[in-house]
């Protein structure tokens, strides 16, 4: 059976998470999702709610910069900032890092394995950031998704709170149905890691 991973970046995001986690819940997917921690900080209550319903939670920096852009210093608060707000919210430790923009050059992925964590990039991507339709956001996904697949998706916008996520929540369970009809299995992102 084909297998592939649900991740959401950039949240949590107030009330798209949760309509995201309910979804899930209802097709009982479990998902990554790669929070930054400043979002985590705002919404604590739906970063613990993740949690409990069994998702597993990647580090996502603490507020969306461009690494590329940053000194080892800088990499590394963004890093380390994020972690003590999981540690303190969540009781957790991450295992897997995804750079904002999915950039990063030879420096930064070594600060991201010094620091012990597996690099997640992604593919295929819904480019929902740029708010598509749902039809779009559905199509773009269900026609690239092969055999391990990491399907990036937003339930979230940098820091930006309130930022409308509704084309991605419309859109999710289509994507669920038509996967699995496709025969895909929909795995948490370490089980898709583990083969």
């Amino acid at each position: 059976m084909k297998k592939a991973a649900l991740t959401f970046d950039d949240g949590p995001n107030g009330r798209y998470t949760l309509k995201i986690l309910d979804t899930l819940k209802k097709h009982k997917v479990k998902a990554c999702f790669f929070l930054l921690g400043k979002n985590a900080e705002y919404y604590p209550h739906i970063a613990e709610r993740i949690k409990e319903q069994g998702h597993l939670i990647g580090n996502h920096t603490y507020s969306h910069r461009h690494l590329k852009r940053l000194g080892p210093k800088g990499i590394l608060w963004q890093m380390e900032k994020a972690e003590a707000v999981y540690k303190n919210i969540l009781n957790l430790k991450m295992k897997f890092f995804r750079p904002p923009y999915g950039e990063y050059n030879k420096a930064v992925e070594k600060i991201i394995k010094s620091k012990g964590y597996t690099l997640v990039g992604w593919g295929p991507s819904a480019g929902d950031w740029e708010n598509p339709s749902p039809e779009i956001i559905v199509e773009r996904i269900t026609s690239q998704a092969k055999d391990g697949s990491i399907i990036l998706l937003h339930d979230g916008a940098s820091i930006r709170h309130g930022e409308s996520r509704i084309n991605t929540v419309r859109a999710l369970p289509e994507i669920i149905r038509i996967l699995k009809d496709k025969g895909f299995r929909l795995v948490r992102l370490d089980k898709l890691c583990q083969g």
